[in-house]
């Protein structure tokens, strides 16, 4: 999803090529106003943009068509260079181009076995509101959410020896929850079901074994309890007479179980994992310069000017009514009365 960070992408080579299309400098700086969008012939081919109505089920026709008319503007496209040679661009601009024709809005392209999408705006939220929908209120907005994340998931890969998948029920626990992780195979040549043998890694590196039960011909599962906090990394082995046939992993996150009374430390290392995930880093308290960045430019004196109405303060007429009564009084206590 495009936005402002984009003008930063262009001194990351290794995370740009991955990107359907090429950066620029300016391509952090959006084009801003009504932006008209248009479909291309990819992307009008595609079933990115497709609308399923209930009413179209029972005929051939399944999809509503989508013309450029229907499609609302958009109010910020953040201009790239130019898609990739072997990108596919869904969807580009009507009337904004520069020197290699169109910009690019939506482009999309394989990288090794997965699949990249670049959404070259950050105001695609107006097609909720604005854009087209079936007579079910499916709206274009979320058909082509739907689609892409569709698209972009990873397909399991078959083949004639089986293929090993564990799922765990979610990815953070805490100490003492049962664990509960299950276990897939897809379709193999072996007729009989192959040996499971598992291994826990807790955070100190011990390899500890882990009992596989049995639920169905292709389906097996397991559960354990962590005993300490921080990062497990789950093996699973599956062995068929005698050979390895196929092997997987998973890791999850298992936090203390203490609340903010317990007097127990702060886990720094899970913070600092966090940070360096979202791209931020660890701030040191005891450092001179806190939370800010030194910063060696002098400070700037910056004059304002206001203009006040006198007349219209109630303050100021009460000023006065006090400045009238206290001369009354010491007139009246002098005798000039």
């Amino acid at each position: 999803m495009a936005g402002t960070h984009l003008e930063e992408w262009v001194d990351t080579p290794k995370l740009t090529r991955l990107l359907p299309v090429e950066l620029t400098r300016e391509s952090g700086t959006p084009i801003s106003g009504q932006v008209e969008v248009r479909l291309t012939p990819e992307g009008r081919a595609s079933s990115w943009f497709a609308l399923t109505s209930s009413r179209t089920r029972e005929s051939s026709d399944r999809n509503l068509t989508i013309s450029a008319t229907t499609l609302p503007t958009l109010e910020h496209v953040y201009p790239v260079l130019r898609k990739r040679p072997l990108a596919t661009v869904l969807l580009e601009t009507g009337g904004q181009q520069n020197a290699y024709g169109p910009l690019v809005v939506i482009a999309e392209q394989s990288v090794g076995r997965g699949r990249v999408l670049f959404i070259g705006t950050d105001t695609l939220w107006r097609w909720q509101s604005h854009g087209p929908r079936t007579d079910d209120g499916v709206t274009l907005h979320s058909a082509l959410w739907q689609h892409a994340f569709r698209a972009l998931a990873p397909t399991e890969q078959t083949s004639a020896r089986r293929q090993l998948f564990l799922r765990p029920e979610r990815t953070q626990y805490r100490v003492g929850d049962s664990v509960r992780i299950a276990t897939e195979f897809s379709v193999g040549e072996e007729r009989a079901a192959p040996t499971l043998e598992g291994t826990v890694i807790p955070p100190d590196g011990r390899r500890l074994p882990l009992s596989l039960q049995t639920q169905m011909q292709d389906a097996s599962a397991t559960q354990f309890e962590p005993s300490q906090s921080g990062r497990y990394r789950i093996e699973v082995t599956a062995r068929s007479e005698g050979q390895n046939v196929s092997d997987a992993s998973v890791v999850i996150e298992v936090a203390s179980r203490g609340n903010e009374s317990d007097g127990s430390p702060v886990d720094h290392a899970t913070l600092e994992r966090w940070a360096s995930a979202t791209g931020g880093r660890r701030i040191e308290p005891s450092q001179p310069n806190g939370w800010v960045a030194a910063n060696s430019r002098s400070s700037t004196i910056v004059i304002r000017r206001q203009a006040l109405n006198l007349w219209h303060n109630f303050t100021l007429i009460l000023l006065l009514c006090a400045l009238q009564a206290a001369d009354w009084a010491l007139r009246l206590f002098r005798g000039y009365v």
